[in-house]
C-alpha cells in the first residue's frame, strides 16, 4: 500500500504544479528529493537479486518491479535526470544506491526534470553532473 500512497502524493504535487500554471510555462521544472521508491530498471541483475534476497530474508513480499510514483512523473512528461547526465567519461549504466542504510541497495533519491521546451524558447535542461554526495545527516 505504501507505493500507492507515494503515487497519490506525486499526483497531488503534479496537480499543484498544474494549478499554479507551472506545467504550461516555458520554464523547466525540477522535482527532486527522497521519494522512498525504486524500480527494477534502475538496477543491474545482481543488484535486483540482492534487493529480492533482502526482502525474502525479512519475510517481506517481493517489491514491485515498477514504481507507480515514478511512472506518474514520466506520464506527466518528466524525465529522470540520471539518464541524461554527463559522467566525465565514466561509464555509468545504473544509478548508485542512495538509501540511508550502512549498506544501501537501491536508489530512493531522485531528480526528475520537465524541460517544457516548446522548440522556440530553448528552455531545455542539460545535466552537467549527477553524483551521490556523502552526508553525515
Amino acid at each position: 500500500k505504501s507505493e500507492e500512497l507515494r503515487e497519490k502524493q506525486v499526483q497531488k504535487g503534479l496537480l499543484g504544479l498544474h494549478a499554479e500554471g507551472n506545467m504550461s510555462s516555458n520554464m523547466p521544472l525540477v522535482v527532486c528529493g527522497d521519494f522512498n521508491t525504486f524500480q527494477k530498471s534502475d538496477c543491474s541483475a545482481n543488484d535486483w537479486k540482492a534487493i529480492l534476497d533482502l526482502y525474502q530474508g525479512n519475510n517481506w513480499p517481493a517489491p514491485p518491479e515498477d514504481s507507480l510514483a515514478l511512472k506518474a512523473l514520466k506520464n506527466a512528461g518528466f524525465h529522470d535526470a540520471f539518464y541524461t547526465a554527463a559522467f566525465d567519461n565514466e561509464k555509468v549504466t545504473y544509478p548508485h544506491p542512495t538509501c540511508w542504510t550502512h549498506k544501501p541497495l537501491m536508489r530512493i533519491d531522485h531528480i526528475w526534470i520537465l524541460d517544457n521546451d516548446d522548440g522556440i524558447s530553448g528552455q531545455k535542461v542539460d545535466v552537467a553532473k549527477y553524483e551521490r554526495v556523502e552526508s553525515a545527516a
